[in-house]
């Protein structure tokens, strides 16, 4: 219906037309002309209509809106067909929007290195690959990050530890990755002869030295930069180098020993399950997903988590990310699949008062990204670094 500007917020009123106002899920997503994107919020008004916000940095941006019908919120059995090698997923979305929108937001007055906060999320003052146009408070604020998830979380954790280091580290780590040269990442120089391993305490868990891959390597790390302290804590399976197991694996004796191995209290927790939830089902033929059962795994998995985290630690809750590429048709019975997902957590971070890392609308306009499963050196992952800063930094 109409789009207005103000400073660095957007407001877009929504009209759904025809089929589009059956649709029971609406997504908008918002990209700008140098790749970078931008989640936008949307709420449901009468008749139809939704609205929706963003805050975004001055330039050129478009916007997209998606619907999909959910058929899948009664039938979990997930299928994809292959023909002639291409997968396409059994629920398929559409854009609601003939055209993109496009909006110009006009240069605004911003401080010149802003505190982390609401703010700085969508504000978007620094290059995409520069967090640092949001600092990290010194004290009070978060020393100590407990990061539990599986290999995209444990991507997000890398680039924080590179991040926190050093711009020149944070470039070098961002080269390799693009690759996804993962023993590139090992060898990046930190001045002094050291490499980037020497960061990673890898005697937190030697078993991860074990792990066949070369990102299996740094499945349980702890690292301390700045006075910043970073833990990983593989949460895809019950021991470092297995998979498929998801939340439940929390549970496990293996996970729990090196969690107590923390020997402290962390004062702030990231955790994502979700990919593994699913790929637990049989690995050919219907999927079958209890989306009551994964929300009880999850309230399982953040009682432990907040065991050993300190009593007032900051909480956050990254979305499970779409897939695509070849991963698309794989574990999470495509892009559907992962947003049930993602509507079964949402309740479940709520009431432990877990913030939210909205990494599902940051990777959904760059399909292209990585791998399709990790997003690497992507605009997406920028994103999702330069909010997890800003998170930490409330």
């Amino acid at each position: 219906e109409h789009a207005t500007v103000d400073g660095a917020r957007l407001r877009v009123a929504l009209v759904a037309d025809g089929a589009a106002a059956c649709a029971s899920y609406l997504r908008v997503v918002a990209n700008a002309s140098g790749g970078e994107v931008a989640p936008v919020a949307v709420a449901p008004r009468p008749a139809g209509r939704y609205a929706a916000t963003a805050l975004l940095r001055p330039g050129v941006w478009q916007l997209r809106a998606f619907v999909e019908w959910t058929g899948f919120a009664a039938d979990l059995s997930w299928q994809a067909a292959r023909t002639d090698g291409a997968c396409v997923p059994k629920y398929l979305q559409k854009d609601a929007l003939a055209e993109p929108l496009v909006v110009t937001v006009p240069p605004y007055a911003t401080p010149a290195t802003p505190p982390c906060g609401e703010r700085a999320v969508g504000g978007y003052v620094a290059e995409a690959w520069a967090p640092l146009g949001c600092v990290l408070p010194s004290e009070p604020g978060v020393r100590w990050l407990l990061v539990a998830g599986d290999s995209t979380l444990q991507e997000l954790a890398v680039f924080l530890v590179a991040f926190l280091h050093a711009e020149t580290t944070l470039a070098c780590v961002r080269r390799a990755l693009s690759d996804g040269d993962w023993v590139a990442v090992a060898t990046c120089p930190l001045g002094g002869g050291a490499t980037f391993d020497a960061l990673l305490d890898l005697n937190f868990s030697a078993e991860s030295l074990r792990c066949p891959r070369g990102h299996d390597r740094w499945r349980d790390f702890d690292a301390t930069v700045r006075g910043y302290r970073v833990s990983f804590v593989w949460a895809g399976g019950l021991e470092p180098c297995r998979d498929h197991d998801g939340a439940p694996s929390l549970l496990g004796a293996d996970r729990r020993a090196r969690l107590a191995a923390l020997r402290g209290a962390p004062d702030a927790v990231l955790f994502n399950s979700g990919l593994h939830d699913a790929a637990r089902a049989p690995t050919r033929g219907a999927r079958r997903f209890d989306r009551g059962a994964y929300a009880d795994r999850l309230r399982a998995a953040w009682a432990v988590l907040r065991e050993v985290a300190a009593p007032n630690a900051t909480l956050i809750w990254r979305e499970t990310s779409p897939q695509y590429k070849r991963f698309e048709c794989e574990g999470s019975g495509g892009n559907p699949g992962v947003k049930v997902m993602n509507a079964a957590a949402a309740p479940v971070a709520r009431r432990v008062g877990a913030a939210v890392l909205p990494a599902h609308a940051l990777r959904y306009l760059r399909p292209q990204d990585g791998d399709g499963h990790h997003c690497r050196d992507g605009p997406s992952c920028a994103a999702q670094l330069r909010f997890l800063v800003a998170l930490l930094g409330r």
